[in-house]
């Protein structure tokens, strides 16, 4: 529990500091890397983190900013409302061509 608390506190203080990683989960996840693995220069040593597990899930870091963004509204980026807005017909529709 310790370790998503520390997650979102991360994420939160870098979407206050950094506007633009708002609407990049890439960059998001860039920044949340290289901070764990303290900056490592070396390809092969970033890579053995990943590869071992020492490195927060991308995934994990996609689904909490989303989860952040959808309660804070000063956290949100400039394409949240275009792409809730894209993503409500096409739900919807999925839903009837299921039925």
């Amino acid at each position: 529990m310790k370790k998503i608390l520390k997650l979102k506190e991360k994420i939160i203080f870098l979407l206050r500091k950094n506007p633009s990683l708002r609407d990049s989960d890439n960059k998001l996840i860039a920044n949340i890397w290289y901070q764990e693995s303290g900056g490592v220069e070396n390809k092969m040593d970033f890579l053995r983190l990943l590869a071992d597990g020492k490195l927060t899930s991308s995934e994990s870091i996609r689904r909490s900013r989303q989860k952040i963004q959808e309660k804070n509204l000063e956290l949100r980026g400039k394409t949240y409302a275009f792409r809730k807005k894209i993503a409500e017909p096409r739900v919807r529709e999925e839903i009837r061509n299921d039925g």
